[in-house]
């Protein structure tokens, strides 16, 4: 299969795809009732997952305080990532589906999950490995 077969040729094809967590596109879920937004790593525009800005291997406490600096904010259908030095971190429109979407504004919190894999279909196998890396942010 080439890989415009693999993306979808139609228009109704390629949503299909992004909405699957193909093409780099982050997707939602929910970890222990907390929303949390899964962040593939793509070439292209970097998103740093660095110790330094707060990013851990560690499991995630769930009486953990979100990292000061960041923050999610959500506009629309989309939502927006800074980083603590005002970078945007990802910008995008993620197919959220309204729970997650309550879920975020009640709490003011969203979990950031990234690590080693651009696709869907790679996250069980970086999170086999213990390669993942996550983040507490903030949201409103």
């Amino acid at each position: 299969m080439t890989e415009p077969e693999m993306r979808g040729s139609t228009s109704f094809g390629r949503t299909r795809a992004l909405a699957s967590g193909f093409d780099g596109v982050p997707w939602p879920q929910f970890w222990r009732d907390l929303p949390a937004l899964v962040v593939p790593q793509v070439p292209g525009p970097e998103r740093p997952i660095e110790p330094a800005a707060g990013w851990s291997t560690t499991a995630f406490l769930p009486n953990a305080s979100p990292k000061a600096g960041w923050s999610l904010v959500q506009h629309g259908r989309g939502i927006s990532v800074t980083a603590p030095d005002g970078a945007t971190w990802y910008e995008g429109y993620p197919l959220l589906t309204r729970d997650w979407r309550r879920a975020a504004a009640a709490l003011r919190t969203v979990l950031l999950i990234s690590g080693p894999f651009t696709r869907i279909d790679q996250f069980a196998t970086a999170a086999a490995a213990g390669t993942l890396q996550v983040l507490l942010v903030p949201a409103r």
